[in-house]
């Protein structure tokens, strides 16, 4: 059977959140950094843009689509329906901080102050209240939720925004436990050095 392929463009965005959970189920999946984005690519995605995934007769783009398929079928998900439904939620708010750091980083000074004063204390308190004594958002163990929280944390760390999380030690250490996981650190740490956003 062959590996599952994942295409994205040389960088981060949206895709990284795909490369961790892959890469935390254990997945052997083949990657194909993608360059600029060609007529003759974009005529095999179904919406003309990336990520890509294929797994066996299943083609699919949308980030969101190809993270809840990784997530049910490597078992990232919670014991039940309300808890997936909650889950989701989470998982939706690292979509938010994305968007609005997008935003603030292309935007002027009001985009950025609103960013850093306003959206990420908001989605950082929320998860930081979430995060229980078992280091975990939801239960007892490693979901989806937790590991786009540690992305985005992984994210705006390496984008040089520390000061975010002077008062939030359970996502820091959600964040460390994580990069720190056998599944997650020899990804991390064999990642491009020098990816863009």
């Amino acid at each position: 059977m062959s590996q599952p392929i994942f295409h994205y463009f040389d960088a981060r965005g949206r895709g990284e959140e795909i490369r961790i959970l892959l890469n935390y189920a254990g997945v052997k999946y083949t990657e194909d950094r993608i360059g600029p984005l060609t007529d003759e690519i974009r005529s095999k995605l179904t919406f003309g843009q990336l990520p890509w995934y294929q797994d066996g007769s299943l083609s699919i783009t949308q980030s969101m689509a190809i993270e809840s398929y990784i997530a049910r079928k490597y078992s990232l998900l919670g014991a039940n329906e309300e808890e997936n439904a909650e889950i989701f939620s989470y998982v939706l708010s690292v979509a938010d901080m994305l968007d609005s750091f997008i935003k603030a980083f292309m935007g002027g000074p009001e985009q950025k102050k609103n960013f850093d004063d306003v959206v990420a204390p908001r989605l950082i308190k929320a998860w930081e209240s979430k995060i229980n004594s078992n280091g975990h958002l939801f239960g007892n163990k490693i979901s989806w939720a937790d590991l786009a929280v540690f992305n985005s944390v992984d994210y705006l760390l390496w984008a040089k925004n520390d000061k975010l999380f002077t008062q939030s030690p359970k996502c820091l250490a959600l964040h460390k436990k994580l990069a720190e996981s056998p599944q997650l650190k020899p990804y991390l740490e064999s990642r491009p050095k020098d990816i863009k956003f």
